[in-house]
């Protein structure tokens, strides 16, 4: 098994931005052959804990799906990182 932990730069509650980047870092832990990947905590909202229960997403949010469908799609297991 091959696990990848993730760090990377996230901009302050900015969700759509930092989702794509979790995406690019997905794509890459694939094509280097991750079975696994694995970001930090509060990663998707931007390390803001103040922010954290303004920012919080439900079980069901559709902004999960795309992470669904690589998981799905390329057989990886992953912990993204967001407030609930």
């Amino acid at each position: 098994m091959n696990i990848c932990v993730a760090q990377l730069s996230v901009l302050k509650g900015n969700i759509e931005s930092n989702i794509a980047e979790h995406i690019n870092l997905i794509y890459a832990a694939i094509e280097h052959g991750a079975s696994a990947i694995f970001f930090p905590e509060l990663s998707i909202t931007g390390y803001e804990p103040e922010l954290a229960q303004d920012l919080a997403f439900e079980k069901d949010d559709i902004r999960l799906d795309v992470f669904h469908e690589l998981s799905d799609t390329n057989n990886i297991v992953m912990g993204v990182g967001l407030p609930t």
